[in-house]
C-alpha cells in the first residue's frame, strides 16, 4: 500500500482477461451451439445458449483445465504494471464463486506475476470497498458508490446508458491508463 496515493480498483474478468471469450469457446466446442461472445448481450449469459444447459455451462468454470484457456485483455498487462510503477495503489476486485476461485487465481497470477496476493479482493458487493476510482464492465457494481466509475465495454453491457450511473465508458486499457492518469494524478 502507498501512502496518499490514489487507490485504482480494478475487475478482472472481462477487463483485465477475456473470460467471456474463453467460456463462450469451450461451451462452443462441447455442444456445437455456434454462439460468438458478441452474441451475449445482458449479464445474463445462458439466455443466449440454446444446447446444453445452466448447469452444463457453469460446470466448464469450476474445470481447472478451463482456466489455461483464459488470456489478458489487449494492453492489460502492459498498463497495469504501468500504473503500478508510476505509484498508484492498483487492487483487483473479482466477485468469484468458491468452486472457482482457487484454479482461477493460479491463473491469474501466472498471468500477472508482478501483482501480489494482498493486492486480491474477492468481493460481490464492490461499494463497500474504500477506493478512489473502479474499473468493471458490471454496471451494478459501479450503481450506488462514491467512487470515480469507469465502465470498460463490452457487447454484455452496451445498452446501458452510463451516464445515467454517473460512469464514463472506455474502451480498451490505453484509454484507462490516459483517463486515471489524468483524473488522479499521483502527487508527491
Amino acid at each position: 500500500m502507498k501512502l496518499n496515493a490514489p487507490v485504482i480498483g480494478i475487475d478482472l474478468d472481462d477487463v483485465l482477461w477475456d473470460l467471456l471469450e474463453a467460456w463462450i469457446n469451450r461451451y462452443d466446442e462441447i455442444t456445437d451451439d455456434n454462439v460468438k461472445p458478441s452474441d451475449i448481450k445482458s449479464w445474463d449469459v445462458s439466455k443466449y445458449i440454446n444446447k446444453g444447459s445452466k448447469e452444463m455451462l457453469f460446470y466448464i468454470l469450476e474445470q481447472s483445465d478451463f482456466w489455461e484457456t483464459v488470456n489478458p485483455r489487449p494492453e492489460s498487462q502492459k498498463y497495469l504494471k504501468q500504473l503500478i510503477d508510476d505509484g498508484y495503489d492498483v487492487v483487483i476486485i473479482t466477485a468469484s464463486h468458491y468452486k472457482t476461485l482457487n484454479h482461477k487465481m493460479s491463473r491469474f497470477f501466472d498471468l500477472f506475476p508482478f501483482i501480489e496476493k494482498e493486492q486480491v479482493i474477492a468481493a460481490h458487493r464492490k461499494q463497500m470497498i474504500d477506493i478512489d476510482l473502479l474499473i468493471d464492465d458490471n454496471p451494478e457494481n459501479l450503481r450506488d458508490s462514491s467512487y470515480i466509475k469507469v465502465l470498460f465495454d463490452t457487447p454484455h453491457n452496451e445498452w446501458l446508458n452510463e451516464r445515467e450511473i454517473g460512469a464514463i465508458r472506455l474502451s480498451n486499457w490505453e484509454e484507462i491508463y490516459e483517463y486515471i492518469v489524468e483524473k488522479l494524478p499521483v502527487r508527491g
